[in-house]
């Protein structure tokens, strides 16, 4: 018997052919086979999933239940069109459906759907592994409820199935649904494992839960899980952006036997959110000196650090380290890098970037745009609008950065382009969008337009109500400034220092000084709000106006 006549040595040979040669060999490999069965099937397509070409993956469904273990090269259906009692085929099974189910994850819900559909109506045994399956490729499409249903089409659960569950909660924000998720499991008798944990903790950093993520990590330390990478990745994670202080990170970090590079990653962005970015940088190196190499995500979180304390020397040292890893090709990486020269005040050089980035999105101009707007040069950060071809069309971040650019300029003629242009591509609904159009207007006095727009926004937060109310103080409408605050306060929308600040400016100007006295003792009486340096700078001046 010749080596291509032997069905279960051409089936196994498949992932060796990928392993060596490439997908296109062992494609070569398999279409050549004068015989395929299930197996020759599932293994094709695991290999186009294990290099990330899903949908290759998915196509190969409509010929294998048509072609048969004799194939037929006519035959080529789609698979959205492929109707089960068409088949002449092989039968799939419930591995091949796990395959299909894994693929359709990472192409939307409706891919992951219509595989559903097609193992309901094969008749398909909904085993563990199969309903596992099912339910993690509805996680992640983010559709929980389906999700959920799902996993009670059987009674049977184990860790792996609960994890899924716990996972998708979590990567959903529905943090709370997680966590109770997670007590329903404990109390079902099933043990958790190290990826269960993962899932929990990263739910207890979404709504930064400390008390919780430390009870959780005592667990860890009594399943003997706290040297594990991945339970301790999360440890670091949860406790930097939870914790007001760095210590229980680095000692989770620590606890670590082998650090990954998600580890050295978590802990540099911990470093730099508690504004300590010189540790990061440290830590940069030092994970490099063990020879754990940075990936993308890595770089644009140092390339953050850099842009934070404006250290032009960083930046460009990181510049040349980009340039010679030959990461200079990835987008996010690219971006970061004009973001980081940018806020960092080298506008030429992060210009100077944008031009030789192989491949530019909406964010590199978005970035750039915000950054030159904050330095004050509205004029410029418009003209970036020029540079975004028919490809690249705003959405809401990059209109609200433009609506802002327009605020800064003395005419309102580009400010209204923009508005015209949010109504015609349906922005306009988007709440960042209203709020910089109430910006806009109340910035260029045309109060009527800023209460107009206000009026529009279904469900008002701080941001639209701060926009108003500075629109009325600056005009010198301080009594409807007052009123709005009022407003504001009776339709339950919690104030921030920006409106205090806001407040005491409208008291300032109209001579209020009881009434600002009041909302000045308010802020940390009532609201918990700490007085900050600006409010006692307004503060100073209200009082002065007594005199």
């Amino acid at each position: 018997m010749g080596f291509q006549e032997d069905m279960f040595l051409s089936v196994n040979l498949l992932p060796l052919y990928a392993k060596c040669f490439g997908v296109a060999q062992a494609r070569q490999s398999f279409d050549e086979m004068p015989c395929r069965d299930v197996a020759s099937w599932t293994m094709v397509m695991s290999t186009y999933g294990e290099i990330r070409d899903h949908e290759v993956a998915l196509e190969l469904f409509g010929p294998m239940l048509v072609s048969g273990e004799f194939p037929n090269e006519e035959l080529e259906p789609s698979f959205t069109t492929l109707l089960p009692n068409d088949r002449t085929g092989v039968a799939p099974n419930e591995f091949t459906f796990v395959k299909l189910l894994s693929a359709s994850s990472f192409l939307g819900l409706n891919y992951g759907k219509l595989v559903h559909a097609h193992l309901m109506i094969l008749g398909i045994e909904l085993n563990l592994v199969l309903k596992t399956a099912l339910v993690d490729m509805y996680c992640k499409c983010q559709s929980m409820e389906d999700a959920v249903k799902a996993s009670k089409l059987t009674p049977d659960y184990d860790v792996f199935l609960w994890t899924a569950v716990i996972s998708g909660f979590s990567q959903s924000l529905q943090c709370r649904e997680a966590i109770a998720a997670f007590h329903e499991m404990e109390n079902s008798g099933v043990i958790p494992n190290n990826f269960t944990y993962s899932g929990i903790l990263n739910a207890c950093s979404s709504i930064l839960a400390l008390d919780l993520g430390k009870q959780i990590h005592s667990r860890v330390i009594m399943a003997g899980l706290e040297n594990d990478v991945s339970v301790g990745n999360s440890l670091v994670d949860m406790y930097m952006k939870s914790s007001d202080t760095i210590e229980d990170a680095v000692r989770a970090f620590e606890e670590i036997v082998s650090p990954n590079v998600i580890s050295w990653t978590s802990l540099i962005a911990g470093f730099s959110k508690h504004g300590i970015e010189q540790e990061s940088f440290k830590a940069f190196g030092a994970m490099q000196a063990v020879g754990v190499q940075p990936n993308s995500f890595t770089l644009s979180t140092i390339l953050g650090a850099c842009g934070t304390i404006k250290s032009r020397t960083q930046a460009r040292k990181l510049h040349g380290y980009i340039i010679k890893n030959n990461a200079y090709n990835d987008l996010v990486v690219g971006n970061a890098l004009v973001d980081a020269y940018a806020e960092s005040g080298i506008v030429d050089d992060a210009w100077r970037v944008t031009r030789t980035m192989k491949h530019r999105d909406v964010i590199t101009y978005t970035s750039l745009a915000t950054r030159i707007n904050q330095m004050g040069n509205h004029e410029m950060a418009l003209k970036i609008i020029t540079h975004m071809n028919d490809d690249l069309r705003m959405d809401r971040f990059s209109l609200a950065s433009f609506l802002s650019a327009a605020a800064g300029i003395p005419t309102m003629e580009t400010g209204k382009q923009l508005h015209g242009y949010s109504l015609k591509s349906g922005l306009g609904s988007l709440i960042s969008v209203s709020n910089g159009l109430v910006d806009l207007y109340g910035k260029c006095g045309s109060i009527h337009d800023a209460n107009r727009a206000f009026r529009e926004i279904t469900e008002p937060d701080s941001v639209s109500w701060n926009g108003l109310i500075f629109g009325l103080a600056s005009n010198g409408l301080v009594s409807s400034a007052l009123s709005a605050f009022e407003d504001m306060r009776l339709a339950k929308v919690e104030p921030d220092k920006i409106t205090f600040l806001l407040v005491l400016y409208a008291c300032s100007h109209g001579g209020l000084v009881d009434m600002g006295l009041g909302y000045f003792h308010s802020m940390k009486e009532k609201h918990g709000i700490r007085p900050q340096l600006d409010h006692y700078n307004c503060l100073v001046d209200l009082l002065g106006r007594t005199r």
